[in-house]
């Protein structure tokens, strides 16, 4: 029975290793990795015994997990380039397919960037989405936006140096330029640093410097809209105030002198 243990990598400094990282790095026989070069460097930088590398990555994913019988040795390893696997990186398909399978999993525990950014940020994050890389397009990525602002939840986001500038202008546009934002760069790294205040001022700050290294977002949240105040808008098009506040009321259960009292104010 072939066994996966899921190995995250440092995400900048080599000082994050740990001791579990390390022996589960020299226990596999054969580790599936983002980048043969990139892993063959860190096995050699830690001085830990080179285990056969299997590129894993989006256009290898499905050949391998249709074909896991086929790997060589019975221990097998799974790490991208930085961080945890399966994060915002190839990896579910393949534990999702292990355990149909009934093999057994394990997740040696280590560096997320995505953990990092949160806990650097200072924003409130009791609960939050994580939208990893959104699209390229600023239609498609304004979209995005608008649907974590109208979740009312805090959101965290990865963006290349090339695209940074674009996606602060697309926040500032879709969540108005007053928001707090906490925009990080290299996270864990010697020049790791990070502009943190509203969206505009953030904007400023960061077209003084030169826009180099990979970058983590945190949003805060705004408030969500209540359902009833979306339906009572609607509903207003076509009742009276009194009739659309006793509407509204009835279906989401709120105080009809509340609905009242807020179509007035509109």
């Amino acid at each position: 029975m072939k066994t996966l243990t899921v190995i995250p990598t440092p995400i900048g400094n080599l000082q994050d290793v740990s001791d579990h990282m390390r022996s589960a790095m020299a226990f596999v026989d054969v580790v599936l990795c983002e980048s043969i070069g990139m892993t063959k460097k860190l096995y050699q930088v830690l001085e830990i015994p080179l285990p056969k590398l299997v590129r894993y990555w989006q256009k290898t994913e499905q050949h391998i997990t249709q074909h896991l019988e086929e790997l060589p040795g019975e221990r097998i390893g799974l790490v991208t380039d930085a961080g945890m696997p399966c994060i915002s990186d190839p990896g579910y398909q393949l534990v999702a397919s292990w355990q149909e399978k009934g093999w057994p999993v394990t997740v040696v525990p280590g560096p997320s960037a995505l953990v990092v950014a949160v806990a650097l940020s200072g924003i409130p994050a009791e609960s939050f989405q994580f939208l990893g890389f959104l699209p390229t397009k600023s239609a498609a990525r304004k979209g995005k936006l608008s649907t974590l602002q109208k979740s009312g939840m805090c959101g965290v986001i990865y963006e290349s140096p090339h695209r940074i500038q674009a996606m602060c202008d697309d926040i500032q546009a879709v969540y108005g330029s007053d928001h707090l934002v906490c925009v990080m760069r290299e996270l864990s790294k010697k020049f790791e640093s990070y502009y943190k205040g509203s969206i505009s001022n953030v904007i400023a700050m960061m077209q003084q410097d030169a826009l180099k290294g990979e970058f983590c977002v945190v949003i805060h949240r705004q408030k969500a809209v209540p359902k009833w105040q979306e339906d009572a808008l609607i509903l207003r098009s076509y009742l009276s105030v009194s009739d659309c506040a006793g509407a509204c009321a009835k279906i989401h259960g709120v105080s009809k002198s509340e609905v009242y009292a807020f179509l007035l104010e509109k």
